[in-house]
């Protein structure tokens, strides 16, 4: 266009009869525009809102899902754990009664072996001595420990022994309490 034309274009706008209307159309839609991407974004942050929504509530799911199968796994090992314990218990209880039995056992071996009259022929018992000279007389010849009870045991111990192999082998009158030597000799000897 040219300017001459162009300057009779704005005169002739202005004066139109409808340029008031399309004023208030032009600022209408101007708002209206403005309305549209306000809304577009709002519309744009709740789709957002709503894919967050799906995917926390996936995530919900899928650990709704794990928790359920851990809380499986923990029954399931507080139960082996409880079935563990019971036998544990029960063999612990078991050699508990297996100790107990065999202490008593030998508890009573041990009186019967200590008290028991020497079966052996005192000659016999004379040939062993000599056979075994180191034991005959000497306590030190018996290697102690030091601790009361364990000394106790290992005296008691040679002693049984010698009362099953028949006497003499070596000297009774080591064990505390014991019955002598001279005592099982004289039993056989009368």
């Amino acid at each position: 266009m040219s300017l001459g034309r162009q300057e009779a274009f704005e005169i002739f706008k202005r004066d139109y009869v409808d340029s008031i209307t399309i004023e208030d159309n032009k600022q209408l839609l101007k708002k209206r525009f403005a309305e549209a991407k306000s809304l577009g974004e709002k519309v744009n942050e709740v789709r957002n809102k709503i894919s967050n929504y799906k995917t926390m509530f996936n995530r919900l799911k899928g650990l709704k899902i794990e928790i359920e199968h851990l809380q499986l796994l923990m029954e399931k090992a507080k139960v082996k754990l409880q079935k563990d314990f019971e036998v544990w218990w029960s063999e612990e209880a078991s050699n508990l009664q297996v100790s107990e039995c065999l202490l008593q056992f030998y508890a009573n071996i041990k009186l019967k072996l200590i008290s028991a009259p020497c079966p052996c022929n005192p000659e016999n018992n004379r040939q062993r001595e000599s056979s075994f000279p180191n034991f005959k007389n000497s306590s030190s010849s018996i290697p102690l420990t030091g601790d009361s009870q364990t000394d106790a045991d290992i005296l008691a111990f040679i002693k049984a022994r010698q009362n099953f192999l028949g006497c003499g082998l070596y000297p009774l009158s080591l064990v505390p309490g014991g019955v002598g030597e001279e005592n099982c000799l004289m039993h056989f000897s009368s």
